[in-house]
C-alpha cells in the first residue's frame, strides 16, 4: 500500500508534465509579452513540427505487417502468387477493417507526450455482446481482434521494470 502511495505522486509529477507538452502542442502557453495583447500574440511552438515529422514518419505509414514463409511447399506454382503477398493482403485488410492506424497514430501521441502509449487487443464475441468498431448487424465481423486506445493515465507500470521489458513488471 505504501508503494501505490509513493506511485501515485510519481504519476501526478508525470500526468503535470504530460499536460504542459499537450499544451505546448495546443499553442497554449501561460507566459505573457510585454507591451502585447493576448490577442496580438503569434504562437510558434518549437516542439511541434519535431512532433510533427515524427507522427508523419511513423504513425502515417505503420502499422504494416510483412510476412516471410519458408516453407518450400507455400512457393508452389500453382497457387499464382506467393504466400507472402497473400498473408500480407489479408493482413492490411484486417488493419484497414479494424481501424489500427487511427489507434497506433494515437498511441504514438500517448508515447511522444505521456510516456506511454497502450493499445488493448480485444476479441469480438459473437451475439449481443458486440463491441465497437463493430455493429450488431455486421455479420462478418463475429469472432476478429478489435483494437482500443487506453488513456495512458489510466495505464500504471511498475516503476522497477525496465522500459523495454514490460514483461518482467511485478504489475501493470
Amino acid at each position: 500500500r505504501a508503494e501505490f502511495a509513493a506511485l501515485d505522486a510519481l504519476y501526478e509529477a508525470r500526468q503535470r508534465e504530460a499536460q504542459r507538452l499537450i499544451d505546448m502542442l495546443d499553442l497554449r502557453f501561460k507566459g505573457r509579452i510585454r507591451d502585447l495583447k493576448k490577442t496580438e500574440y503569434v504562437r510558434v511552438s518549437e516542439f511541434y513540427p519535431a512532433a510533427r515529422e515524427i507522427i508523419s514518419t511513423i504513425a502515417m505509414n505503420y502499422p504494416r505487417l510483412m510476412f516471410e514463409v519458408t516453407d518450400d511447399e507455400a512457393h508452389a506454382d500453382d497457387l499464382g502468387m506467393d504466400i507472402e503477398d497473400l498473408y500480407e493482403r489479408a493482413s492490411l485488410s484486417l488493419l484497414e477493417i479494424t481501424q489500427a492506424k487511427a489507434h497506433v497514430t494515437q498511441g504514438i501521441m500517448d508515447a511522444l507526450y505521456c510516456q506511454i502509449g497502450w493499445i488493448g487487443i480485444d476479441y469480438n464475441p459473437p451475439g449481443d455482446d458486440i463491441m465497437p468498431p463493430w455493429t450488431a448487424n455486421s455479420q462478418d465481423e463475429e469472432d476478429l481482434v478489435s483494437f482500443s486506445r487506453r488513456p495512458p493515465f489510466f495505464v500504471h507500470v511498475d516503476p522497477m521494470a525496465p522500459p523495454h521489458m514490460l514483461g518482467h513488471a511485478r504489475y501493470i
